[in-house]
Order: structure tokens, then C-alpha cells, then sequence
């Protein structure tokens, strides 16, 4: 792909269904070749794998027959108003346009492939553009406070054994998530792994906050916390109404890791907690770090302040003349 001509008549494409099929050519149903087929003739499809897993990544470089193909997948899926940069997808300002290429169901984007140089300078600019960012949440120890190694706590990849039993629904949505929160941390510094508060995915849309609170605490309690470690409990609903429906997703947050961690062993992926087909999917929730930290510093000079005696009032007498005033004195 280094040459010139070669070059010109490739595309990037992101934000592929795992489930799609790579292979060229295909008519299968979530092919990629056969969405791509219809803007021009393809010469080869070359899948990005996982290095640990060797799972495609969700993106992969195509290759038409000319450069016109080339371009015009790119303007049929939104051109330039595709806020995706090097593979990182954003929020689309207008994402209901009808200039969109789906795969099963799932919007991809496509860009106009670069050379290596350019996608390398590219990379140092948003590197500048990042670490003009407010990074207070590292300390001047040089420690990063971004909890980093807990992405990947409690992700659940096809063909392991620990996906012996899982539906490929569930399998697909947890790879999605982790990738989300991974574009989400890459894209912004401020933004790090809470180790206390855990995203929990496949809610029941009928599920009560009450029941939902009830599986944290009895989980606590079945490793020897109790029910006074809980901060929050809630489920997220339609337009944040407390008589609106799930929307599939809630945040638990317990007082310190050893239980975050404790909870999100015992439940991910538990058969008998939701339903059998869709399973807990628990995950360590992607958070502002701004806030997160400031929090937490809040929590700790509250912890070091000595606690301030409330003065007692003296107590107001009511019905008691005043001796001057019976004496007749002003």
C-alpha cells in the first residue's frame, strides 16, 4: 500500500460490526465486501487484527479498482463530515443525514487511505493537541491516575473459555464497549478508569431501581461487605424520569476497589442475575477525570479536618418577665 497509485484507490473503513465477514468476494449477509461492492470493482479486503487476539479490530483497508470507486464510497458514506480521525470516531453532528453506509445495521466510516509519514504526523499533532489539555490529574510524582489496567477487567473475547456459554450478542457487545471507552480515553486525557464505580450493561428494561440495588447488596454481602458500601444504585432511564423505561444500562458505586472488584467477579457474566441469553456485562466506568479526582480530594480533606463541636445554643425562655421591665424601668 506504500505505492502511489495503490494508494489513491484505497479507503479506510472504521467502526465495523464484529460480526461482519472480510472475506473478498462475498455475498454473505454483513459482508463488507458486498455493501462495498455496489460503489465500485474491488481488488482485495485487508482486515485490522487484534495483536494479543488476532480478532479483527473492527476496521480494515479496501482497495478498488480505480480511484473513482474510492471516492465516491467515501462521499456516499458522509465525506468530510465524518468526524473520524485516524480511526477515532466521534459524536456526528448530523448523523440522521442519509449519506451513511451501514453493515448490519451498524453506520461505518470511511476515509481516504494516507501514507504512513502522513498518518504518523497526524498522530504527534493530536499527541500536542492532548497534552495541551488540563492534565491536573496527574500528580507532580509523574503517577498516572487514569487506572489504565482496568480496561480490561472482565472483557469476555470469542473463542475463550470463558465465552463457553456466552451469546454471540453478548460477545459482540461487550468487544464494542471496550473499544468505546478505549476511543473515548485516546481522544481526550481528562478521561480515566473509575476504580470504585462499575458500568453494568443488559439491564432489564423493566428492572426497578429497588431490585437492582438488592443484586448489588447481596453480592456485597457474599463477600463479606455490607450494604453501607454502597454510594450509588441507579439504573438510567428514558429522559432521566423516574417512571421512564431502562434504556439497558445503570452504575453501581461502592466505597473502595477491593469491593468494585469483588462485585464485578461475582456477577459479570453471572447466568442466573438477569437472563441466560444476556448476561451481566460489567465493566470499571469511563469517567471525567477533572471531576473524578476532585472528588476524591474533596473526600480527603473532609477526612483530615477535625470534627467542628457543634456550639450549643442557649435555650430561648418564653413566658419569663423581664425583672426591669416589671420594675417599670426602661
Amino acid at each position: 500500500m506504500s505505492r502511489k497509485c495503490d494508494l489513491i484507490r484505497t479507503v479506510f473503513v472504521s467502526n465495523i460490526p464484529t460480526t461482519a465477514d472480510f472475506a473478498c468476494p462475498s455475498e454473505k449477509e454483513g459482508s463488507v465486501y458486498k455493501v462495498f461492492r455496489k460503489h465500485g470493482n474491488i481488488e482485495s479486503i485487508t482486515p485490522l487484527l487484534d495483536q494479543r487476539t488476532q480478532v479483527p479490530r473492527g476496521t480494515c483497508f479496501i482497495m478498488f479498482s480505480n480511484k473513482s470507486a474510492a471516492r465516491k464510497s467515501f462521499y456516499r458514506a458522509g465525506g468530510d463530515d465524518q468526524k473520524a480521525d485516524t480511526g477515532l470516531v466521534t459524536d456526528l453532528v448530523n448523523d440522521t443525514s442519509e449519506d451513511r453506509i451501514e453493515i448490519s445495521g451498524q453506520r461505518v466510516f470511511v476515509r481516504l487511505a494516507i501514507s504512513r509519514d502522513e498518518a504518523t504526523k497526524k498522530s504527534d499533532i493530536k499527541a500536542q493537541e492532548n497534552s495541551a489539555h488540563d492534565v491536573r490529574f496527574v500528580k507532580p510524582t509523574g503517577k498516572d491516575r487514569r487506572n489504565m489496567h482496568l480496561m480490561k477487567v472482565g472483557l469476555i473475547l470469542a473463542d475463550t473459555p470463558e465465552a463457553e456459554g456466552v451469546s454471540d450478542y453478548d460477545v459482540s457487545k461487550r468487544l464494542n464497549s471496550y473499544r468505546e471507552r478505549k476511543k473515548r480515553l485516546a481522544a481526550n486525557p481528562n478521561f480515566a478508569v473509575s476504580s470504585t464505580r462499575l458500568c453494568v450493561r443488559n439491564v432489564p428494561k423493566n428492572m426497578t431501581d429497588g431490585k437492582f440495588r438488592t443484586i448489588l447488596e447481596k453480592a456485597l454481602e457474599k463477600t463479606g461487605s455490607t450494604a453501607d458500601a454502597v454510594t450509588e444504585s441507579r439504573v438510567i432511564r428514558d429522559d432521566h424520569r423516574e417512571d421512564g423505561a431502562g434504556r439497558g444500562f445503570g452504575f453501581w458505586s461502592v466505597a473502595t476497589h477491593t469491593q468494585a472488584m469483588s462485585v464485578l467477579q461475582a456477577l459479570n457474566n453471572a447466568e442466573n442475575v438477569f437472563t441466560p441469553s444476556r448476561r451481566p456485562i460489567i465493566e470499571f466506568s469511563v469517567e471525567n477525570a477533572l471531576k473524578l479526582h476532585a472528588r476524591e480530594d474533596q473526600k480527603m480533606r473532609q477526612k483530615e479536618q477535625p470534627e467542628k463541636k457543634e456550639k450549643k445554643k442557649p435555650k430561648r425562655l418564653y413566658g419569663v418577665v423581664n425583672k426591669d421591665r416589671k420594675r417599670g424601668k426602661m
